[in-house]
């Protein structure tokens, strides 16, 4: 008997570049609609995270990398019970037409802002959204392993609810190197760490009541709005911010990529400033 054969050809990912290459000849919405279908059968009888609902905020991103994200929550072996993206006024015409393909997916949720609104307020909009108490942020470039949300909910099932919960990436593109955060941060860590590194800002898990209990995210263009909400919400005493040990993100460094503007000019003075503020926190 010979092999089944694909009436047409499939997705595939290439792992060493994680980018997804899409079928050459074939309508995009029709390739997508293959893969949703089957990857809905497939992970039909795995077990859900009830507490947890995966956001990708989105922004021009490339589908070939932002499929590799999708299809990176997809394969959790804990699934989330929501996965929401939320496009932040996109004018890329291919980033569009990604998302207009998967936004009548039984799987994912789609949220458009009518125009573009910077991250922190997207963020915002999408924990208004976000229907269970803990929200998993993931950066549409970058990549979550398999066993990353199980690996949060044993955490959450055994301590007290963090108000922040992360683990540590392993960075690809311009450069490679895994970091190494604390497991429980401390005002030591916070005042002490090299720029802001003490917790990434992807591949995190974010209790939403402790968000918006100090105002959620705030509108901060060249600056990492994750930092100036870690810093708020320590203030506030919701400082049990926590890593654990293993790396379960693989994280796209690009020349692009936010952390590598504080390393000149305007960039540098802003993070100055913000290092400034995290000295008035409170012993913790």
């Amino acid at each position: 008997m010979s092999a089944l054969v694909e009436p047409f050809p499939t997705i595939t990912i290439d792992r060493t570049r994680q980018l997804a290459h899409f079928p050459e000849g074939r309508p995009l919405a029709d390739s997508l609609g293959d893969y949703l279908r089957k990857t809905e059968a497939s992970i039909a009888g795995r077990p859900v995270a009830e507490m947890v609902t995966a956001i990708v905020p989105v922004y021009n991103t490339d589908p070939a990398m932002l499929h590799v994200a999708l299809d990176s929550l997809l394969a959790q072996t804990m699934r989330p019970a929501y996965i929401l993206l939320i496009d932040d006024g996109s004018d890329r015409l291919d980033t569009r037409a990604y998302l207009a393909a998967i936004d009548d997916s039984l799987l994912i949720d789609v949220l458009y802002n009518p125009r573009n609104i910077s991250l922190g307020p997207t963020m915002n909009r999408a924990l208004e959204a976000c229907p269970t108490p803990f929200a998993l942020k993931l950066d549409s470039d970058d990549v979550a392993d398999p066993g990353l949300l199980a690996a949060f909910c044993d955490h959450l099932d055994g301590q007290p609810a963090p108000d922040v919960l992360g683990c540590q990436f392993t960075a690809f593109g311009e450069s490679h190197f895994t970091t190494h955060h604390p497991r429980k941060v401390t005002r030591a860590h916070v005042v002490h760490s090299a720029g802001y590194w003490f917790m990434n800002h992807t591949g995190v898990i974010l209790n939403r009541d402790s968000v918006r209990a100090v105002g959620g995210y705030r509108a901060m263009r060249g600056l990492p709005e994750d930092y100036d909400l870690w810093i708020r919400m320590m203030r506030a005493g919701h400082n049990r911010f926590v890593n654990l040990d293993e790396s379960l993100v693989a994280y796209r460094d690009s020349p692009s990529a936010l952390h590598r503007n504080f390393r000149r000019g305007i960039g540098r003075l802003r993070l100055i400033a913000a290092k400034a503020s995290a000295r008035l926190l409170p012993p913790f």
